[in-house]
């Protein structure tokens, strides 16, 4: 069964930027949507990576806590601030 959008968004966040930050001792890392879209070669998903990294499924799967996000929502300037 393929990933889904979601599913694969997750895991780029996790390969690209938690686990690195996890081995360099970070305690925090962030990321913008815009960052992660355009990483992904996507067109037109903003929405939806907000949505796959703003989850408790997301919280869950990786072991991390996402801060609350400032306004904007769904733009590619909202920012995560993710805690590893």
């Amino acid at each position: 069964m393929a990933a889904s959008l979601a599913d694969s968004i997750r895991e780029h966040v996790f390969e690209r930027h938690i686990e690195p930050a996890r081995k360099r001792g970070d305690r925090t890392v962030s990321v913008t949507a815009g960052q992660i879209h355009a990483e992904m070669h996507m067109k037109n998903r903003l929405p939806a990576v907000c949505s796959a990294i703003g989850s408790k499924k997301f919280e869950g799967e990786c072991h991390v806590k996402v801060r609350p996000v400032p306004v904007p929502l769904n733009s590619s300037t909202t920012e995560f601030t993710i805690e590893v």
